[in-house]
């Protein structure tokens, strides 16, 4: 809203997220779709199978919350996250440290 170009700017969203343009930016990226419709492009599975699998995901997302503490409750859960992927915690225990952790960063009582 504060270029001082607003038309070319939507002319380039346009452009960028059409169907034909995104396919081939994720052919040649592999990124994630922003468009649905392509989770399940014919082309772009043949070259990455997974993509179907990534819609539910997709769509079951959430954006990250809006809070001050986000960068350090991110950084718990990434060192808990690699404990349990390392084998040097169990999935349970490490999840739940993070979580109690995590409740003491954001000024609760950790249970």
């Amino acid at each position: 809203t504060t270029t001082p170009h607003p038309d070319e700017a939507w002319q380039f969203i346009e452009y960028f997220t059409s169907e034909d343009v995104q396919r081939r930016f994720l052919l040649e990226t592999g990124y994630v779709p922003s468009r649905t419709d392509l989770f399940n492009d014919p082309e772009l599975v043949a070259e990455y199978s997974y993509y179907p699998d990534l819609l539910g995901i997709v769509q079951q997302a959430v954006i990250r919350p809006n809070i001050a503490q986000y960068s350090q409750a991110s950084d718990i859960l990434q060192r808990y996250l690699s404990a349990a992927i390392t084998n040097r915690m169990s999935p349970e225990r490490a999840l739940q440290s993070a979580a109690n952790e995590t409740r003491v960063l954001l000024g609760r009582l950790a249970s």
